[in-house]
């Protein structure tokens, strides 16, 4: 046996278990890797097979028999030669099964990552929405103060700044809403929420804002106060907040007692409100609130703060959007964030501070 290697190294074995782990269904992936590696396994070691039987041919004549050997290695070299035509007509006929499978379990993929993909997508168009109303920038030049935008049918900005800058959205401010959320938000990134719910559902902005409309001129529009309030760890300028540091529920278009104006108020600050004692969103010191008109465009104000004393006057505001009157000297407070506001028709809950916001925010994300 000098010389002769013993071992037969054609095992068909671990592919035809690979092919019977498939036709049960049992230990193969589902795209089929293990019957492919497998395959092709044994299509490569089939390559050798002719070359192993010239190595036989070798040891034979290598041998010192005494008999002659001449029979057989011709036996042999006979086999080899209809062992190469073989092997090649099966590794032909291997590489053709490897392809089939292999777009077979391709095509199978692709049908799983396409049903992945709609699902992906079912699961999308079932989350309620929330949609960009408006955005106020206490400190981008622009005055969005009681008598700008709130009632007006244009939209105002861009959506490319929407979250940067003042920014109104004509067609959502005018679409039906059940739900409002006020989101404080820096660059972008939630830092505060309250979401409330209408006392009447199915009312645009739009309606409740404009003021030819004195159903809503001093209006309480939610009921049971914030059915969702969320606040940051990391959340600057809380104390003195004029949305988030006040309790109770929405009063729009508010009016005070000399003239002056704030579009959102909260309930918990209004038994304290006098002269000059309002502090919301979109206010104004001298104007005709249910007209919503003025001629004092010098105490035009965005956004204020809360006063110490919350009993006293005072004329603190967010940033430099407001009026030139001497009023505003010396009593401008940094920027809280920019206030966002969201509707929605069925939506309850949004997002909580640490998300970043989108024009359109779903309720699955939070």
């Amino acid at each position: 046996s000098s010389g002769i290697n013993a071992e037969w190294p054609l095992r068909p074995g671990s592919f035809l278990l690979a092919i019977a782990n498939v036709a049960e269904g049992s230990t193969i992936n589902r795209n089929g890797s293990s019957l492919m590696s497998s395959l092709k396994d044994f299509r490569e070691t089939l390559v050798d097979q002719p070359s192993k039987f010239f190595d036989l041919e070798l040891a034979i004549n290598n041998l010192n028999l005494e008999k002659n050997t001449s029979t057989l290695n011709d036996e042999i070299t006979a086999f080899r030669k209809d062992m190469t035509k073989i092997s090649g007509e099966l590794q032909d006929e291997l590489f053709d099964i490897e392809h089939t499978l292999n777009s077979i379990f391709n095509e199978d993929a692709d049908k799983d990552e396409d049903a992945d993909e709609d699902e992906d997508a079912d699961e999308d168009a079932d989350c309620p929405k929330w949609k960009l109303g408006m955005n106020l920038n206490p400190d981008d030049g622009a005055i969005m103060d009681y008598t700008n935008g709130w009632s007006s049918t244009t939209s105002i900005g861009t959506e490319a700044e929407a979250l940067t800058k003042d920014y109104k959205n004509q067609s959502v401010w005018t679409q039906p809403a059940n739900y409002i959320s006020i989101v404080r938000q820096q660059t972008g990134i939630i830092d505060a929420v309250k979401v409330f719910k209408f006392l009447k559902g199915g009312v645009s902005l739009f309606t409740m804002f404009n003021s030819s409309d004195s159903d809503y001129y001093n209006k309480v529009v939610t009921g049971g106060g914030p059915i969702q309030f969320n606040i940051g760890t990391a959340a600057p300028y809380m104390s003195d907040d004029p949305i988030f540091s006040v309790a109770g529920d929405l009063l729009f278009n508010y009016g005070g007692f000399d003239n002056d104006g704030v579009r959102i108020a909260l309930t918990g600050i209004v038994p304290l409100f006098s002269s000059d004692k309002f502090h919301g969103l979109g206010g104004h010191l001298v104007c005709d609130a249910k007209a919503g008109t003025s001629s004092r465009p010098d105490v035009a104000q965005e956004v204020d703060v809360l006063c110490p004393d919350i009993a006293a006057t005072c004329y603190t505001v967010q940033g430099g959007d407001h009026g030139s009157h001497s009023v505003y000297t010396d009593n401008t407070a940094p920027v809280h964030g920019n206030y966002a506001i969201y509707i929605s028709q069925d939506a309850t809950r949004f997002p909580e501070p640490g998300q970043q916001l989108q024009l359109e925010m779903t309720q699955c994300e939070d």
